[in-house]
């Protein structure tokens, strides 16, 4: 059994949900992290485990507390919630813990969603800032996005900083470097 909490704040997607039910024990592996994918657009996600009977109803979550100020690290961030893909179209400054640059990849879970014969599976792609322990997320885990459950189709991508990161330690590196060679080429 398991039990999902998540929070969204902002945008078009589902504010938060919970979600207790019955799952296949291997597919059930307790988390719990933080996303962000834009300026006040965080993703507050607790998932929990247990294995007797009943037991999801003594589960109570809280969404993991969110920061308020920059850290420092900055990452492409986008959302798409019906491709693989998501277009990157801005980088974000990312807050509190979440110091990794994080893309998720994967497909909703319709039987969990809707009772519905003819409800289909859907693929969603997100870029963001996340908490360390969000990297640590497997192909085929469970997340909560928008109200629906999605299977990862590959493990958490994760790096320490975004693009924006590595072009001002390229820029540094460059500008020491023909610094050197002028002065060389002066002596």
């Amino acid at each position: 059994m398991l039990a999902f909490h998540s929070f969204f704040p902002g945008g078009n997607v589902k504010p938060s949900g919970s979600y207790k039910g019955c799952i296949d024990q291997k597919l059930c592996r307790p988390s719990a992290f933080t996303l962000t994918t834009a300026a006040g657009r965080h993703i507050q996600s607790n998932m929990a485990c247990c294995s007797t009977d009943m037991c999801n109803g003594g589960l109570s979550l809280s969404a993991p507390p969110v920061g308020t100020l920059e850290n420092g690290v900055s990452c492409p961030a986008c959302e798409s919630y019906s491709q693989k893909e998501c277009e990157i179209k801005s980088h974000i400054a990312c807050i509190g813990t979440e110091e990794k640059c994080i893309t998720l990849t994967g497909e909703s879970i319709a039987r969990l969603i809707s009772l519905s014969a003819a409800s289909t599976n859907q693929s969603f792609a997100i870029k963001g800032c996340a908490t360390k322990n969000a990297c640590s997320l497997q192909q085929n885990d469970l997340v909560p996005f928008g109200g629906k459950i999605y299977k990862l189709s590959a493990k958490a991508a994760c790096t320490n900083r975004g693009v924006w990161g590595v072009i001002s330690s390229s820029s540094i590196i460059f500008s020491a470097l023909v610094g050197v060679l002028f002065v060389q080429n002066l002596s």
